[in-house]
């Protein structure tokens, strides 16, 4: 439950007008306030996702991959026994290839890399190995951490899991040695730096401090308001730990700690450093909000222009669903045709062949 009252400084005057550091602290909420209801609208979208993806989505294509095989080695028992033209038997061969390498992506399998071997004329076991060494040396080059130790060949959680730990142990260390290299000797600027940090750090332990002494729930008898009081004091050390001003200062207006009038009143070098606060939180909440845009992106292969919105991944999930359905009718009727040569060269008329000295990306018939 959040509290209705709103944190602004308002004009009380007539003809009055609001400072520089005012309007600025009025700027930082609200756009802080915006922030935690797209963080809360993404959050929301990633969970909504993860279960249609689960329930609507993966059910349907993992069907349609499965018949997809099978087309596959229909495609390929037409390659040995029926007569084609040159240019049918390269388009059956690059359809082949663009369908396979797809299906190896999901769901390896021994009869599908025989398939694989065969038309790639290289080895899929040996392809792979040199495939993660290359993704090893690139992972580490981008992010200078050794990875010989993490398993390419485990889930893709277990991978990003692993990098995540990496990195966090990297940061970790190189914060150490930051540390360690402040200690020795420190600039008039980092001086003046940690000087600034440690006021914006007494300000928020100043307000925790009040509501601490207000809503300790130990020194309340009543049941009742023992029970407010412990969910109260949860926000609050919720609030302390993001170093979140905004959210201790909406709980001492509504405990009424402060009123209103006691905003209009902060002292200027006070709000300067509120201000520094909240410039911190609000880029903080912009890294929270990209980090699920990123998740959804790299784990379900989003395009970047789906992710803009909230909404949208859900409308682009919803139409990739609806557009394996069309495909899985379409594909039922290949599954027959293709038992017979007639019906592989009536859909290889549909099929292009990539142009002559251009590298075309692997296309999807089916």
């Amino acid at each position: 439950m959040t509290s209705s009252k709103a944190v602004q400084i308002v004009v009380k005057q007539e003809n009055a007008s609001l400072s520089k550091d005012q309007k600025t602290f009025n700027r930082l909420i609200k756009k802080i306030q915006q922030d935690k209801e797209t963080l809360l609208l993404w959050r929301s979208t990633l969970e909504l996702y993860n279960d249609d993806y689960l329930t609507k989505y993966k059910p349907i294509k993992e069907n349609y991959d499965q018949k997809r095989e099978k087309l596959v080695f229909l495609l390929d028992n037409g390659v040995e026994n029926f007569k084609f033209t040159q240019t049918e038997v390269s388009k059956l061969h690059f359809a082949i290839k663009s369908i396979v390498y797809e299906l190896m992506n999901a769901n390896e399998t021994e009869e599908l890399k025989l398939i694989y071997n065969k038309y790639f004329e290289e080895d899929y076991d040996e392809a792979s190995e040199e495939a993660m060494e290359a993704m090893k040396e690139s992972l580490k080059e981008m992010f200078d951490i050794e990875l010989d130790d993490v398993d390419l060949d485990s889930s893709e959680d277990d991978i990003f899991s692993s990098l995540g730990q990496k990195l966090y142990e990297k940061a970790q260390q190189e914060e150490e040695e930051r540390a360690t290299k402040k200690a020795t000797k420190k600039s008039p600027k980092m001086v003046e730096a940690e000087k600034k940090e440690a006021q914006i750090n007494l300000s928020i332990q100043e307000i925790f401090r009040k509501l601490v002494k207000d809503l300790h729930p130990d020194r309340e008898r009543d049941p009742t308001e023992r029970a407010r009081k412990n969910e109260l004091m949860q926000r609050v050390n919720k609030a302390y730990d993001k170093k979140d001003l905004l959210g201790l200062l909406e709980l001492q207006l509504e405990i009424e700690q402060i009123s209103a009038d006691s905003l209009n009143a902060i002292a200027e070098d006070r709000l300067k450093h509120y201000n520094q606060v909240l410039k911190g939180q609000t880029k903080q909440l912009e890294d929270e909000i990209e980090m699920f845009k990123e998740m959804l992106m790299f784990k379900y292969n989003i395009p970047i222009y789906f992710v803009n919105d909230p909404d949208e991944p859900l409308r682009f999930l919803k139409h990739e669903t609806e557009e394996v359905k069309e495909k899985l009718e379409i594909i039922d009727v290949d599954l027959v045709s293709f038992q017979e040569v007639k019906g592989i060269k009536v859909w290889l008329k549909n099929v292009t062949l990539p142009k002559k000295g251009r590298k075309s990306p692997f296309f999807e018939p089916f």
